[in-house]
């Protein structure tokens, strides 16, 4: 598990919750999957049809790797929806205390 510092988990946190409040979806692109393991990007898309690549963010949140040379949340367990896993453990993370699927999946 990657070293993240406090103030970076906290910024990160916010970009998040920001970016994606309850009921949002949370784009997916898989940018590369050996089968074991997958390199996934988290993008959020604004009004103004703008597109924030969120991955650091995903990566420093849940702890998890950050893959630099395809830029994506290195994701890894066998024969999963990646995409899937990134945004239910991401909204298990950023509200606890939610019951409802606090946030759905659009994959690219």
């Amino acid at each position: 598990m990657p070293k993240h510092t406090a103030d970076e988990i906290v910024t990160a946190t916010r970009a998040l919750t920001a970016a994606f409040p309850v009921g949002a979806k949370v784009t997916t692109l898989t940018m590369h999957n050996t089968g074991a393991s997958a390199s996934v990007r988290v993008l959020h898309g604004d009004a103004d049809g703008g597109v924030t690549d969120l991955s650091w963010a995903v990566a420093r949140v849940l702890g998890w790797r950050f893959d630099r040379k395809r830029g994506g949340v290195w994701v890894t367990g066998g024969n999963i929806d990646y995409g899937h896993h990134i945004v239910y453990t991401l909204a298990r993370a950023l509200y606890p205390q939610a019951t409802v699927e606090t946030l759905t999946q659009n994959r690219i």
